[in-house]
């Protein structure tokens, strides 16, 4: 299925020999978020072992909607999943960082519009 394939890409590089979940490696439990997954079993693990627990961990065994859309709401959740405990949502405050002060200032399709047709020279080849 071209979902798995997609986190596998995302989280593992598309390797067989790292955790679905993040990308550690497969001879261990997690260490990075989630960590200490899968719960049960032995290391090392096999991709199939770990691809299972990834699963059933986000709750993918029990998805209904695998339309584009669904995949869309389902690979927002995935990603969203190991940061979500972590993360802290703060206003910003002080000066706008410099890639958005540039970005605010620089040119917009309204104030780069074409000439009229006339007032610019011809060619010269």
């Amino acid at each position: 299925m071209y979902f798995l394939a997609i986190i596998r890409g995302l989280e593992a590089d598309f390797r067989f020999n790292a955790h679905l979940h993040n990308g550690d490696p497969l001879t261990a439990r997690t260490v990075r978020a989630p960590a200490g997954r899968p719960a049960g079993g032995k290391p090392p693990f096999t991709w199939e072992e770990s691809a299972q627990d990834a699963i059933a961990a986000n709750r993918y065994d029990k998805w209904n909607d695998w339309s584009i859309a669904g995949m869309l709401v389902a690979w927002e959740r995935y990603n969203a999943s190991a940061t979500a405990s972590t993360a802290s949502i703060r206003p910003m405050s002080g000066p706008a960082p410099t890639s958005m002060r540039r970005a605010a200032t620089s040119p917009t399709a309204s104030s780069m519009r074409m000439p009229k047709r006339g007032s610019v020279g011809r060619w010269r080849c």
